[in-house]
């Protein structure tokens, strides 16, 4: 079994959420004052060097970011449980703690998630403008999860449409085992196929791609990304800052698609998501 430690990342309670989008996509847990997400320990030297990198656009000392022995599960899970309660995301998903009661009203779309060390609770601007799109959207038979974290974005494309399959994708395998347990939980583990397989690995072309990752890895991952859309298919692109909104629609739309809208979080307007079409 692999041995995990814990990289810490200090930092102010109202720049928490954004730097742990910046350091860890894949999913961070928020205590008080420390962003906080989990590698094998043969990665940490790599993760830390990352991680202090991505905190200097925020101001922060590469001090700030430190490597430490993870502590027991049933500590980080006690940690959930403080900041993780109940939430209504966009106007009909709701995220349930697996540890709390919720009546659903008429028409909500419940989607029930516990904490990994790997995972998205949905609480951030750029999973919830990529969940919106999804809402809005109309139905499609087949879609891809790219980076999928938690796998909260293909459960909730199951359980909005309940004749599509999916695949979700990531490769990271705290990702791929949070995204399977969830989606099993959710009752969708059979038509969301969770998988530890970068998107050159996959043969297959889509309706639907939702991809919230950071910029650089859309830009990385232009061309791949526009060879798996179906033709008339729709791109979601989320965890963008909105200073990167045009450079990144601009580099999708000289590949060929089309740049139906711009989102911007009425939450948080530092965070935006593209909706592209092909053609």
């Amino acid at each position: 079994m692999a041995e995990w430690v814990e990289i810490v990342v200090t930092v102010a309670d109202d720049l928490a959420e954004d730097v742990a989008a910046a350091v860890a996509p894949n999913g961070a847990q928020l205590r008080d004052g420390e962003v906080v997400f989990w590698v094998e320990w043969d990665r940490q030297e790599a993760a830390v060097a990352a991680a202090r990198a991505a905190v200097g656009a925020f101001g922060l000392a590469p001090s700030a970011v430190a490597a430490r022995p993870a502590v027991p599960e049933s500590e980080w899970r006690d940690a959930w449980k403080r900041y993780f309660r109940v939430e209504r995301v966009t106007d009909r998903i709701v995220i349930v703690p697996s540890w709390e009661r919720y009546e659903p009203s008429p028409g909500d779309v419940v989607l029930h998630l516990d904490p990994g060390m790997a995972f998205g609770t949905g609480s951030h601007a750029s999973t919830q403008l990529c969940l919106a799109a999804v809402e809005r959207i109309d139905p499609v038979d087949r879609f891809l999860d790219l980076g999928t974290g938690s796998g909260i974005l293909a459960i909730a494309a199951a359980k909005l449409w309940p004749d599509a399959t999916g695949v979700a994708v990531d490769i990271d395998p705290l990702a791929v085992d949070a995204a399977r347990d969830n989606a099993t939980r959710n009752g969708v583990g059979a038509r969301v196929e969770c998988a530890l397989r970068p998107i050159d690995a996959i043969g297959e072309r889509f309706p639907l791609i939702l991809a919230n990752i950071q910029a650089p890895v859309h830009l990385a991952l232009r061309d791949p990304m526009v060879a798996r859309l179906a033709p008339g298919g729709t791109l979601v692109l989320s965890g963008l800052l909105t200073e990167q909104v045009v450079e990144v629609a601009d580099a999708f739309v000289a590949a060929g698609l089309r740049r139906v809208r711009v989102d911007r979080s009425e939450r948080d307007p530092e965070w935006s998501s593209i909706e592209l079409r092909a053609p």
